[in-house]
């Protein structure tokens, strides 16, 4: 594939959602990439540097793949809303990540020490059944 304006999966679903070809060409492609860009890619990058959000390749196809799922009667005022949604998404996933990972680092922390055995794993040790091993007894021919 060419090098793109934009995420090769965005641009897939944005050709589709467009009505484009359902057997577009690699020119078909790029040309709606290109489109995109000359349509959107100043306001992206001044919306965006507004929101205070990081503009690369990956945040710019995330704000435009939502740019149309957003209430907005201009393209500008769909991306800032694009813009917030990706930015207050981020924050609810970072701050669940967060909490999900918190004993993680607790047991990380300066003082632990690493792969020490917790209270609670050598109880799970003492409680857990031990596997029996099956005696194989060597066949005596008759």
């Amino acid at each position: 594939m060419a090098s793109l304006n934009f995420d090769e999966s965005i641009v897939l679903i944005l050709f589709a959602q467009s009505g484009g070809s359902l057997a577009p060409s690699h020119d078909d492609i790029v040309q709606f990439d290109a489109g995109l860009q000359k349509a959107f890619g100043a306001t992206l990058q001044k919306i965006m540097t507004e929101e205070g959000l990081e503009i690369d390749v990956h945040s710019r196809s995330l704000v435009l793949g939502c740019r149309p799922h957003m209430p907005g009667n201009t393209p500008a005022a769909q991306i800032r809303r694009a813009c917030r949604y990706v930015i207050s998404a981020h924050q609810a996933l970072s701050a669940a990540a967060a909490v999900s990972l918190a004993p993680l680092q607790r047991a990380l922390a300066p003082g632990t020490k690493r792969g020490a055995r917790t209270r609670a794993s050598r109880r799970l040790k003492r409680v857990a059944p031990r596997a029996k091993k099956r005696r194989r007894h060597a066949r005596r021919p008759a």
